[in-house]
């Protein structure tokens, strides 16, 4: 959001977005819309030249990590 303009861009549910922050950027800044999700986010950010990843690169597996340590914690073997 821009504190100035009070204009704003979001996106969700994203799954090949490298850089979600720059693609809610855009948002603000070249589309009407204040909001774009899955689809219509992949197609806006093709035609904006935003870089796209073809795995999800937010499950790299810290997810996991975080849930054996929690359960290690949970159980006392810290």
């Amino acid at each position: 959001m821009d504190g100035k303009t009070l204009k704003a861009g979001a996106v969700a549910d994203l799954r090949h977005i490298k850089n979600p922050i720059s693609l809610a950027r855009l948002v603000m800044e070249k589309s009407p819309h204040v909001l774009n999700e899955r689809r219509g986010a992949e197609t806006f950010a093709k035609e904006h030249g935003v870089e796209l990843v073809i795995k999800n690169i937010f499950h790299s597996g810290t997810l996991d990590a975080l849930q054996k340590t929690k359960a290690a914690e949970k159980a006392g073997a810290t």
